[in-house]
């Protein structure tokens, strides 16, 4: 089941405090809100270890970019969240909706194991439009290339949003991938 970074972060302001609703207004709350920046910080390097470190803090702060958790089971759990999505929309419209995966990561205890490819399927379940083609786009590391291409994903040469985003160097292992929805 997919989870809402928020839904994530409300849950574990009402674990730590031991209750059964929040309260938006409280100061408390609005104290604890404050840090979400490092909290996104904190759940994706739980995730993505292995990723640079300034390029995690910058997909973080950017307020643009949406965080989604895969979770094994209905309800929220934080032993049973398997993986982290971060995606951003780049263009909707009547007929098309292009998604850019920033990051996509299974906690390195699960790795190995299908949830990469279930989070995958969850992932276009959750952002599934009737009606619509949704496009998906992401950059892919050398190792993890086959994995996508099992999935649908397709090589292609340059996504302008990609690219300046992550101020690509020809030297750096880069692949541009695109899957298409209809």
């Amino acid at each position: 089941m997919i989870f809402r970074f928020e839904e994530v972060y409300d849950q574990k302001y009402i674990i730590k405090n031991k209750l059964q609703k929040i309260n938006r207004k409280s100061q408390s709350y609005k104290d604890y809100k404050k840090n979400i920046i490092n909290a996104k910080i904190k759940f994706t390097k739980t995730y993505a270890g292995n990723i640079n470190d300034k390029f995690i803090t910058r997909i973080c702060k950017d307020r643009l970019n949406k965080f989604i958790f895969y979770g094994m089971n209905s309800e929220l759990s934080f032993n049973e969240l398997s993986s982290i999505v971060i995606y951003r929309k780049t263009v909707a419209d009547s007929k098309k909706i292009r998604l850019v995966i920033m990051l996509i990561a299974v906690h390195p205890d699960l790795r190995n194991c299908g949830y990469g490819k279930i989070t995958l399927n969850e992932f276009i379940n959750f952002v599934y439009k009737k009606n619509k083609i949704i496009e998906i786009f992401l950059h892919s590391l050398d190792t993890s290339l086959y994995f996508y291409f099992n999935f649908g994903f397709k090589k292609i040469n340059t996504n302008n949003f990609i690219q300046s985003y992550e101020g690509v160097n020809d030297e750096d292992e880069f692949h541009i991938l695109k899957y298409v929805l209809k």
